[in-house]
């Protein structure tokens, strides 16, 4: 909807009572700035490319894997990291448990390659940097709301990037961290 108001036109969307630009600043009294909202855009973007259900089948043929019975993504968090001394975003992607069956192992070999590869394709190089985890080890709050816990993402993520001594991350370096599993206490001490 557009409402013209003092000869400024203003669009609102989803019936929000403000525009935008006051919803963003609002947004800066919590912290967050127009770089959380393009990571917001970019996290959207993944879903879109692997966590419609619409598009499952097309998904899984990408990545070759036969029959299509859930998609690939359930949820997909950004989370900032510092390395090197420069603040980075990864985007950790929720896997769902058809794709991802036994937690206290990786999927199949080549796996990871093939759903990174298929979603860096999908979002025209807007998003590289992917960290795959099945969605049971998210951590998240408990019941009713079940939210994912952003501040323990970061930490286990900051955790296992000093603890490697990563310097410069690459895509190569989230696969890596996909396979230690850095949100499954018990897989990650059995890593180290």
């Amino acid at each position: 909807m557009a409402r013209e108001c003092e000869s400024n036109w203003f669009f609102f969307l989803l019936g929000r009572t403000k525009d935008l630009a006051s919803q963003i600043h609002e947004g800066e009294e919590r912290g967050m700035g127009l770089e959380d909202f393009k990571n917001k855009r970019a996290a959207d973007a993944v879903m879109c490319a692997a966590g419609l259900f619409d598009s499952r089948e097309t998904v899984a043929r990408a990545v070759g894997r036969a029959g299509a019975e859930d998609v690939l993504v359930h949820g997909v968090y950004p989370v900032k990291v510092t390395v090197g001394g420069t603040e980075r975003c990864i985007f950790v992607c929720a896997v769902s448990e058809s794709y991802w069956p036994s937690v206290d192992r990786e999927p199949r070999s080549g796996s990871l390659e093939a759903w990174a590869g298929y979603i860096t394709a999908a979002t025209d190089g807007e998003v590289e940097l992917l960290i795959f985890t099945p969605a049971s080890k998210i951590p998240r709050t408990p019941p009713p709301l079940l939210k994912p816990k952003a501040g323990d993402l970061k930490k286990a993520l900051q955790g296992w990037l000093d603890w490697t001594g990563v310097m410069e991350l690459r895509p190569e370096d989230c696969l890596a961290c996909s396979r230690q599993a850095p949100f499954d206490p018990r897989r990650a001490k059995a890593e180290a």
